[in-house]
């Protein structure tokens, strides 16, 4: 009995193998709809109930496949495993719809095999259900033949998984012939999308694979693609084939990249967007996009330029760059959210939501537009490319900006750290905008603009600063309101600046604006000029201001001591100027500068002034002030030999804007003063001392006597400028375009200057227009910091910004400096203007100011006024320029020539000794050494040195050659000359009477090109007899000889038959020919003309002979000798002569 049972069950487990090991094949009948109904199934091959059932994962499952017909559709609602799924074409236009409701179908492979030409129908075979389907793949169409049938699969189930390929065969020669779409649903794709194109297909798009975001039965659908290939799409044969993973439809499509550094495609890869066959560019190819792999994702791919565009929201959930071969213009309608780290594109990026970063985000050299809000809680870095951000922009960790430009149209709030770049931060919104600060290091901006009009108001617990080599800038109808908590950097190398201030706009609200004040060796310690650029009250038109602040920087001494609020009694330390005393220097407070006893009176800005009682100090004035060091170890600060460390001042108040007229502080009127007192010199008359108002450089090239508008308008007063160099104790001199002593156009904000008035009611008002951006960084010495607030460095004598009305390129002169040392050194200039006097005139020359230097140096006019900036006109004969030289010690110094700026070479320079009896070429040596000694008045003063200038004969202008030749477009007239520089007049004469008479045709200057032509245009029929007369710059005339040019009635310009160029030539000769009918001159067609071209010189000497039959012919000249030569060209078939034209040998 036992033996039976076994033999049984052997018998049994032989058949149930059997069964497994050969796939039973199930076609869909559409009894029923339960897929787990044998009814339902027609079953071949074996004895299974219905597909997969029995445990069998190996079935065969096959719809339409046998020509049955249903309409009942499968659902299966319990897991299990079968071997394949095919669709064929036997159920059209519905297809077939398997359903997986609350299970799992395993299946190989799944493909829709349609090979039916019926052509009239569409098959839609569909994936549905709110179960799971997992396939190894999905093939679309059949591999064998062509179909004349559209043919679709369609995935709508809850969840499709792929671990391999989803291959689609173009076998439908129709657009949009077959395809695979995801409609609903979440797709987890592992392999790649594979198309493979029958023979003959040549149809447009004649398969695809695509995201579709409404189901084929009506409704929107939220797809959602997920693809953990590194490259899921590795060709698409366009235009044969096409990827969309746009939905386009009224729902949400979203593509998740989850792979190992992924390729994120754009329309740079062939066949991938909207639009079939032929891509539109200008359409999404995602409506929501989320990367979130392992290693670091690729946006766009290959060399061509693609674009990213996306409907919805980009997710940057693990590291993206952007293709560094070819830009990717980016497009985000929704927001992007990044959690990783980013590096953008160099194409454009327009994101019409906001960016929300907590990662790392490094945007590049494309622009990028956020329609919505930026808020930064990590790192946010900006690239070269513009950023703007149209709505709010909220930093609470690290936002860093490079060279692009950054504007913010709403609101911005820091609490993190700022970094500003060198592009401009705009904030431009049409409306009011809230800038806060609540950061402990604050935001500080190097250029800031505001603009779009409204009110931009700053708050917050932390700060705004513009940085000291940054520029504030207001647009028309903007208001900023400062909230006190605004701060212009100041330091060694420049100052903040405040743009020209529009009439309409204004800046309202105290501002810190500070001053660096050079310092590091005891070169340092001394007087300087400063002024201040904000008042701290006002009433009507006046605006006063404070010292008081200074006491809190550097150690003050008056004649008040602390009781006026200075920090010890003593000599003054600042002073303000008088013109309406007599000069002295028995005292240190009663000549012309007033020595300052009080800073603390009220009202603040009232100041005490020894002997003179209290005043009101005006924007708009200067002050002298002597400037020991900070206030550590003060104690030493009043022993002459301490070290003036370098400083930042700070004064706080609203800034000067518009129109500041200088108000005089002692007589309170907005006149200059200009008084004659009893015993002081005429050259003691009208100096004010004045200060740049403004929180910028100011330009006194916009100076003008005449205009009321121009940036600094000044009737009545000199256009020359002192500034006192505290370095060398000297004073700088600037006018017309040179300075002395490092003398500049450019006067740094919180400067002090002297003007002089020429007249009683002379007036001074700088507008907004003076204003520049331009820095001024002044002299160096080997030890100490590079000094500001005085004057640019004398060593560096080409200043850039400096634009007038003697142009730059133009100047002559020749400047000289005495030197004791490298530090101790004073300037002198004499400038050559054929319109300048020899006498004083004001506003050419500039009158020299004594300083408290070790050396002196100046030169006297010739009706005996001493000058900083002599302007004489160039000599006609020998000139002698008086120079006076002091010193304060014996010793020896070096007078140097430092410059000598284009005054021509016919010119001699010497420097005449007469203590020592002796002379130095100085034009071609460029220092003098000598000694003075105190005790012997002779060795120094205004008797020993002269500076001798007079012409050299031998360097007088020489015409070296002249000559005249036809030209298409008339007689074109050359000459060559030497040493003519820049003021020889050249006069072209013609005469058409046999040299009876010459008129002149045309005059111009010379400019030292040594070459010329003039083109006379309307040469006569005849004889026409060309000369050039030139005038020297002594008035002296000379002619050159007289070339002639015929023209007989058959001859005009028109027709000149020859051309030669280039005139003159140095090294190759061009000839062009152009044949004529001797009877007629009109131009004939020549083919086998033999021309003879002979090359003489004027006196008949032949010099070259060749023969051509071209037309063109080209000539190596440069072994001939400079010189004027003819060019004759004869046809040698009759001998007659072609033409005839001159050249000039260079």
């Amino acid at each position: 009995m036992a033996n039976r049972v076994l033999l049984t069950l052997i018998v049994v487990l032989g058949f149930s193998n059997l069964t497994f090991a050969v796939p039973l094949t199930f076609d869909w009948n559409g009894v029923g709809t339960n897929w787990a109904s044998s009814i339902s199934w027609n079953e071949t091959g074996g004895l299974g109930d219905y597909p997969g059932s029995g445990g069998r994962t190996t079935d065969i499952v096959r719809f339409g496949v046998t020509g049955l017909s249903y309409t009942n559709q499968p659902t299966l609602t319990a897991s299990l495993t079968i071997g394949s799924i095919e669709f064929g074409g036997g159920i059209q236009t519905n297809g077939t719809h398997i359903t997986v409701n609350g299970a799992t179908l395993t299946v190989g492979t799944i493909t829709q095999d349609i090979n039916t030409t019926s052509a009239s129908n569409t098959i839609f075979d569909y994936l549905q259900g709110t179960g799971t389907i997992s396939a190894a793949s999905i093939t679309v169409g059949s591999g064998a033949t062509t179909s004349g049938t559209f043919n679709f699969l369609l995935s709508d189930i809850a969840t499709l998984n792929v671990s391999g390929n989803v291959t689609i065969i173009s076998n439908v020669n129709k657009q949009n012939g077959s395809g695979f779409r995801l409609e609903n649903g979440n797709m987890y794709l592992s392999g790649q999308v594979i198309f493979t194109t029958l023979s003959g297909i040549t149809a447009s798009n004649a398969s695809y694979f695509t995201i579709n975001t409404v189901a084929q039965a009506g409704g929107n659908t939220t797809p959602h693609l997920y693809l953990s290939n590194v490259n899921p799409l590795p060709s698409i044969p366009t235009p044969k084939a096409s990827v969309n993973f746009y939905g386009d439809r009224g729902g949400t499509g979203t593509v998740t990249y989850t792979a190992a550094n992924p390729v994120i495609y754009t329309t740079s890869t062939p066949g991938f967007g909207t639009g079939g066959g032929t891509i539109d560019t200008t359409k999404s190819s995602y409506d929501y996009l989320t990367i979130q792999g392992t290693g670091t994702a690729t946006i766009g791919a290959g060399t061509t330029v693609g674009a990213l565009k996306i409907t919805g929201d980009l997710t940057t959930a693990s590291p993206t760059v952007f293709n560094s071969s070819a830009a990717t213009n980016t497009s985000i309608g929704g927001n992007w959210i990044n959690t990783s780290t980013v590096t953008g594109s160099t194409g454009t990026t327009a994101v019409s939501g906001n960016i929300t970063n907590s990662g790392t985000m490094t945007l590049s050299s494309g622009s990028t537009d956020v329609g919505g809000s930026l808020s930064n809680t990590s790192t946010f870095t900006t690239g070269s490319g513009n950023l703007q951000v149209d709505g709010s922009v909220s930093n609470t960790s690290a936002l860093t900006l490079s060279s692009g430009n950054f504007t913010v149209q709403g609101s911005y709030t820091n609490s993190g750290t700022f970094t500003a770049g060198s592009g401009a931060v705009n904030f431009s919104g049409t409306s009011a905008q809230s800038l806060a600060d609540n950061s402990s290091t604050g935001t500080t901006f190097n250029n800031v603009n505001f603009s779009g009009g409204g009110t931009k108001t700053m708050s917050g617990t932390g700060s705004f600063a513009v940085s000291s080599s940054g520029v504030l800038t207001m647009s028309a109808a903007n208001t900023l309101q400062t909230g006190g908590i605004l701060t212009l950097n100041s330091a060694s190398t420049g100052s903040a600046s405040v743009a020209a201030i529009p009439a309409t706009s204004s800046i309202t609200g105290t501002v810190n604006v500070q001053r660096y004040i050079s310092g590091g060796s005891n070169s340092y310690r001394g007087y300087r000029f400063l002024s201040s650029p904000i008042y701290t009250a006002s009433s009507g038109t006046n605006f006063y201001y404070s010292l008081a602040y200074l006491a809190n920087f550097a150690p003050i001494t008056g004649t008040s001591g602390t009781a006026g609020g200075l920090t010890k009694a003593g000599n003054p330390s600042m002073y303000l100027y008088r013109d309406n005393v007599v000069f002295t220097n028995a005292t240190f407070n009663t000549g012309n500068f007033r020595g300052i006893n009080a800073i603390n009176n009220t009202p603040s800005y009232s100041i005490g002034i020894d002997y003179d009682g209290a005043f009101n100090l005006h924007s708009g004035t200067g002050f002298l002030f002597f400037y020991r060091g900070n206030l550590s170890n003060i104690a030493t600060k009043y022993i002459t030999t301490t070290v003036a460390e370098p400083n930042l001042f700070v004064s706080t108040g609203t800034l000067n804007q518009q129109a500041i007229t200088v108000i005089n502080w002692y007589t309170g009127l907005a006149t200059l003063q200009y008084d004659s007192i009893t015993g002081n010199a005429a050259t003691y008359l009208g100096y004010n001392l004045v200060g740049n108002p403004y929180a910028s450089s100011i330009d006194w090239t916009t100076y003008s006597k005449i205009n009321s508008l121009a940036g600094i308008y000044a009737p009545g007063v000199n256009s020359t400028i002192y500034i006192y160099n505290e370095v060398a104790k000297v004073y700088a001199t600037y006018n017309a375009g040179l300075g002395t002593n490092g003398g500049s156009n450019v006067i740094p904000s919180g400067q002090g200057f002297f003007v002089k008035a020429s007249a009683a009611l002379a007036s001074l008002t700088f507008n907004e227009a003076a204003k520049t951006n331009a820095q001024v960084t002044g002299p160096t010495q080997s030890t100490g910091n590079t000094l500001l607030m005085s004057v640019i460095n004398p060593n560096s004598r080409n200043n850039a910004n400096a634009t007038t009305n003697k142009s730059a390129n133009k100047l002559q002169y020749l400047r000289l400096e005495l030197a004791a040392d490298s530090i101790n050194k004073e300037e002198t200039i004499v400038r050559f203007d054929n319109n300048a006097q020899n006498g004083f005139v004001v506003d050419e020359d500039s009158e020299y100011m004594i300083g408290n230097g070790e050396v002196s140096l100046s030169s006297m006019s010739a009706d005996n006024v001493r000058l900083a900036i002599n302007d004489i006109p160039l000599p006609k004969s020998s000139q002698t320029i008086k120079l006076k030289v002091t010193a304060t010690a014996n010793g020896q110094y070096t007078i140097s020539k430092t410059e000598l700026n284009n005054l021509p070479a016919l010119f001699d320079v010497w420097l005449m000794d007469a203590y020592m009896k002796d002379s130095l070429d100085i034009k071609h040596n460029s220092t003098y050494k000598f000694n003075i000694n105190r005790a012997d008045t002779n060795s120094f003063g205004g008797n020993r040195f002269s500076l001798v200038i007079r012409q050299n004969p031998a360097l007088m202008v020489h015409l070296l050659s002249f000559g005249a030749t036809k030209a298409v477009t008339g007689d074109l007239i050359l000459w060559t000359t030497e040493n003519e520089a820049n003021y020889t007049n050249f006069t072209v004469q013609r005469s058409v009477n046999n040299g009876k008479t010459f008129d002149a045709i045309g005059s111009f200057t010379s400019n030292s090109l040594s070459t010329y032509n003039y083109l006379d245009r309307a040469p006569v029929k005849g004889v026409n007899q060309y000369r050039l007369m030139m005038e020297d710059l002594n008035g002296n005339i000379s002619y050159s000889s007289v070339v002639t040019i015929l023209y007989d009635n058959a001859n005009s310009v028109a027709n000149n038959p020859i051309s030669i160029y280039p005139n003159p030539a140095k090294g190759t000769l061009n000839l062009q020919i152009t044949p004529i009918n001797s009877s007629n001159s009109s131009t004939v067609t020549t083919t086998n003309a033999v021309y003879g071209i002979k090359i003489m010189s004027t006196s008949g000497a032949l010099v070259k002979s060749v023969t051509t039959t071209q037309l063109s012919w080209q000539a190596d000249i440069s072994n001939l000798l400079p010189g004027t030569y003819v060019v004759q060209v004869v046809n040698n078939s009759n001998e007659s002569v072609i033409g005839k034209g001159t050249f000039i040998k260079l």
